[in-house]
């Protein structure tokens, strides 16, 4: 954990959040096998990547990171700059909930509900996998609509997904980065 945390003005916001040697806080840092990541964002990033690949993992360390440099507090990177952020949402998978009569579908949609209606364009967002309640053709139209939306409010985040059928739709967007993640096979020599 490094104390190299700068704060922007006000001005340099937008310039967005970056992360160096970024690396999930309940991991052994020391660990050769813990992979550090460098990130760089400044508007909505639209991640696609096999399963277990790590998205997951990469959100939440990188939500966390800016909570906690948010709060002054120490962060797991070597280096951080990290814009004040009005709000955090953080959605991943849910399940169905029988008792209130949801569905894990349902409950998504009011969780993007609540995204939608309260993030500004000084918000972090990280949605990871909308639509699993859903068939892959419906899901990508409504993930490219809620990317379409969040583009539009100046979000910055990332929304993951594997449903590859967002990647051919006419999104209208103007700041929305695709990435892909790699994965790098290493051999265990023990």
């Amino acid at each position: 954990v490094d104390h190299n945390i700068e704060h922007e003005s006000e001005s340099q916001s937008r310039s967005g959040l970056k992360l160096q040697g970024l690396s999930a806080w309940w991991m052994n840092r020391n660990d050769p096998l813990t992979i550090k990541n460098n990130i760089n964002l400044n508007s909505m990033q639209l991640l696609t990547a096999p399963n277990m690949s790590g998205k997951s993992t990469l959100m939440r360390a990188t939500l966390a990171t800016a909570l906690l440099a948010n709060c002054g507090l120490l962060v797991p990177c070597t280096k951080a700059i990290v814009p004040r952020y009005d709000s955090f949402f953080l959605r991943a998978t849910s399940y169905d909930i029988p008792a209130e009569g949801k569905s894990a579908f349902a409950i998504e949609m009011d969780d993007m509900s609540v995204v939608l209606r309260d993030s500004t364009n000084k918000s972090l967002v990280m949605i990871d996998e909308i639509g699993r309640g859903t068939s892959s053709r419906d899901g990508a139209c409504l993930a490219g609509a809620l990317l379409e939306t969040l583009d539009n409010t100046g979000v910055s985040g990332i929304f993951s997904t594997h449903l590859h059928e967002v990647l051919q739709l006419p999104l209208e967007v103007q700041n929305l980065q695709m990435k892909r993640m790699g994965v790098e096979f290493i051999e265990d020599h023990n």
